[in-house]
């Protein structure tokens, strides 16, 4: 991986791990699930990135704000 890259499933990985209090998944956890249905894993991640403001639409619209 080059510097300044994203390691999208280290980062998909932790943001699972902090955001999910119950129950509270592992990287284990993660790769097992990601293994048996990873249909499961983005819908979480779609919720935590939603709700965390983390979502495209609320990103183009802080950088808008930021930027005008």
């Amino acid at each position: 991986m080059k510097a300044g890259q994203i390691d999208e499933e280290k980062s998909e990985i932790l943001m699972l791990i902090a955001a999910v209090v119950q129950p509270k998944f592992t990287r284990e956890h993660y790769g097992q699930l990601r293994q048996k249905n990873s249909g499961v894993i983005d819908r979480i991640l779609f919720k935590i990135t939603a709700i965390s403001g983390m979502d495209k639409e609320s990103m183009e619209k802080a950088t808008a704000q930021f930027q005008g």
